[in-house]
C-alpha cells in the first residue's frame, strides 16, 4: 500500500513539473502592458504601435496601452525601456533611427546591442534614390559615370546629417569610391525641391513621398536601398542589381523589450506580432504606409538588428560624422 502511494505520489509530483513551464506561460499576461513610441501621435511608429497594441490586446487578453515619449529621436523612450523591468509589461515599438545611433552619438547611456530583447520585425520600406527628371542617368552606372566625370563637382543632399538617407549616400560614395559633395537640408522636402531643380544631382528620398514625385514626372527613379525589389514599384530595381553588393539601407519598424526578458514571453509576443501584420486590416494600413510585412522569428530580428548596425557603422566611419548628444 505505502509502495503504491508513493508511486502515485511521484507520478503526480512529474505531472505537476511538467505543467510549471505551460502554467508559468499562461500567467503571462496577468495586467496591462504598455508599448513605449519614441515619437508624437500620428506618424509611422506610433500608427504602427496602435494596430499591433491592438491585436495584442485581442489575442492576449489584456489591455495594451500605447505610451508617446518623444524626444532625441526616440532616445529618451529607449533609455526608458532599458531601465524598466524584464518582464513583458514594458515594450518599445522600435526604428532604424536605433541602428544609427549606436555608433553616430558620442555617448548612449545604453549598449544598443546588450540592452535590448528584439522581439519580432514588423516591417519595412526601401529608400528611392532618385533624380532630376532631365537627368542624363537612368541606371546606377550611368549617374556613377556621370560623377566621376567631375570629381568634386557634384552634390547629393539629404534630410539631414545623421540621416538614414544621408548614411545612404555615404555608404554608395563609399562603395563606388565617388569624389562628391554632400549638402544637408532641413528635411526631406527642401532637399526634393533642390534635386528636382537639379541643384543636387540625388537623394535617397523615402519610398512613398518619392514614389509620389516618380509617378508625376517630377523625378526618376534609379533604384531601391532593400535587399529586394519593392511589390509596390517591381519594376524598380535594387542598389544590389545595380552593382553594390550587399547594399541594404532601409526604413524599418520592430517590437523591442529589455534585456534578459523570459524567453517564453518574448516568443509568445513574437507569435502574436507575426499573427497580427497578417491580419488582412493591418497588412491593408502596412501597404498604405509603404511597408512590406516582415514575419519571422526573434533571432531572425535580432541577426538583422547586428547588421544593420554593423552596416551603418561603416558608413560613419567613412564619413567621419559625428553628433554630439
Amino acid at each position: 500500500m505505502q509502495r503504491r502511494s508513493a508511486i502515485l505520489a511521484a507520478a503526480l509530483l512529474a505531472t505537476t513539473a511538467a505543467q510549471l513551464p505551460a502554467m508559468a506561460q499562461g500567467t503571462y499576461p496577468s495586467k496591462p502592458i504598455s508599448i513605449l513610441v519614441g515619437y508624437p501621435p500620428g506618424g509611422p511608429v506610433d500608427t504602427l504601435a496602435r494596430g499591433i497594441g491592438q491585436k495584442l490586446s485581442d489575442a492576449l487578453g489584456q489591455q495594451v496601452i500605447v505610451e508617446n515619449v518623444p524626444g532625441a529621436t526616440g532616445m529618451i523612450a529607449n533609455q526608458r525601456l532599458v531601465k524598466s523591468a524584464a518582464d513583458g509589461y514594458t515594450l518599445l515599438m522600435g526604428a532604424n533611427p536605433m541602428s544609427i545611433q549606436a555608433t553616430i552619438m558620442k555617448s548612449l547611456p545604453y549598449n544598443s546591442l546588450r540592452d535590448f530583447t528584439p522581439i519580432a520585425y514588423v516591417g519595412d520600406s526601401p529608400y528611392l534614390l532618385v533624380v532630376p527628371p532631365n537627368s542624363p542617368a537612368r541606371t546606377v552606372g550611368e549617374l556613377v559615370s556621370l560623377v566621376k566625370a567631375s570629381p568634386g563637382k557634384t552634390s547629393y543632399g539629404s534630410a539631414g546629417t545623421g540621416s538614414a538617407n544621408h548614411l545612404a549616400g555615404e555608404l554608395m560614395k563609399s562603395m563606388a569610391k565617388l569624389d562628391i559633395n554632400h549638402v544637408a537640408y532641413k528635411g526631406a522636402a527642401p532637399a526634393e525641391v533642390d534635386v528636382m531643380g537639379g541643384h543636387v544631382a540625388y537623394i535617397f528620398d523615402a519610398f512613398t513621398t518619392g514614389l509620389k514625385l516618380v509617378q508625376g514626372g517630377k523625378l526618376r527613379a534609379l533604384a531601391v536601398t532593400t535587399e529586394t525589389r519593392s511589390p509596390a514599384a517591381p519594376d524598380i530595381p535594387t542598389m544590389a542589381e545595380s552593382g553594390f553588393p550587399g547594399f541594404a539601407v532601409q526604413a524599418w519598424y520592430g517590437l523591442f523589450g529589455p534585456a534578459n526578458m523570459p524567453p517564453e514571453v518574448a516568443r509568445r509576443l513574437n507569435e502574436e506580432v507575426n499573427k497580427a501584420i497578417a491580419a488582412p486590416d493591418l497588412q491593408a494600413r502596412l501597404v498604405g504606409m509603404g511597408l512590406q510585412a516582415k514575419p519571422g522569428t526573434a533571432a531572425q530580428f535580432n541577426a538583422f538588428f547586428s547588421r544593420d548596425i554593423t552596416t551603418f557603422a561603416k558608413a560613419i566611419k567613412d564619413a567621419g560624422v559625428q553628433l554630439q548628444d
